[in-house]
């Protein structure tokens, strides 16, 4: 008899937790489906799609001159570009001025950019040299000529302005280098016009080199 009593309570503990665990289980796999960190609803989530929409259009619509491709209708000047502290923006500006510029606004450009260099870097004045070398290879060398007072300045120009030129016109900048009396500045140019054959005509800029070790 007691065996029977103890076979029935142990059925009945069993049911009862089969019971209390199928009542818990959709629960518990619905809570553990929830992410752990959860998203804002409501107006926290309002508040910040309305900051991220006013962000863009600060970004976009900014006070900033519109931006064209090409060599053409730019309206950036030197002076928006080196009062522009977004760094980004400012980066974005000197790119589209360098590309937009032709053979006669290079000169304009570098005197507004070498008067105000304490603003700029000499990076930036390297990518610039490079640019106006691929426009007009015999102004952009003449402009380095100004640097003379700072040799380690004159030397970083001279080879971003002839490696644009070598870019364009390996020959007419070879040519220059034929002019060039001081051996060292030689030296110097040659590392331009090999990195601007380089990135052009890699074939080329080699059998170049071989061509100085026979020198």
């Amino acid at each position: 008899m007691k065996k029977y009593i103890l076979i029935n309570a142990a059925w009945l503990i069993l049911a009862l937790g089969a019971f209390l665990l199928g009542r818990s289980s959709p629960r518990d796999t619905a809570e553990s489906k929830e992410p752990i960190i959860r998203k804002s609803s409501g107006k926290n989530s309002s508040s910040r799609s309305a900051y991220q929409a006013t962000a863009s259009s600060r970004l976009v619509n900014s006070s900033q001159p519109n931006f064209a491709s090409g060599r053409q209708g730019s309206t950036v000047t030197v002076s928006q570009f080196l009062s522009e502290r977004d760094p980004l923006l400012a980066n974005r500006m000197f790119a589209e001025l360098i590309l937009s510029m032709d053979a006669s606004s290079a000169g304009r450009i570098f005197e507004e950019l070498k008067s105000r260099r304490t603003q700029g870097s000499d990076e930036q004045m390297g990518l610039f040299l490079r640019a106006w070398g691929q426009l007009d290879g015999t102004a952009a060398m003449q402009a380095v000529d100004e640097f003379e007072g700072d040799p380690r300045r004159q030397a970083g120009a001279g080879i971003a302005a002839i490696s644009g030129w070598a870019s364009k016109d390996p020959e007419g900048a070879k040519a220059y280098l034929d002019t060039v009396d001081s051996e060292i500045a030689r030296g110097v140019l040659t590392q331009g016009i090999v990195s601007g054959m380089a990135s052009t005509d890699p074939d080329g800029a080699t059998d170049y080199v071989l061509e100085l070790d026979q020198l």
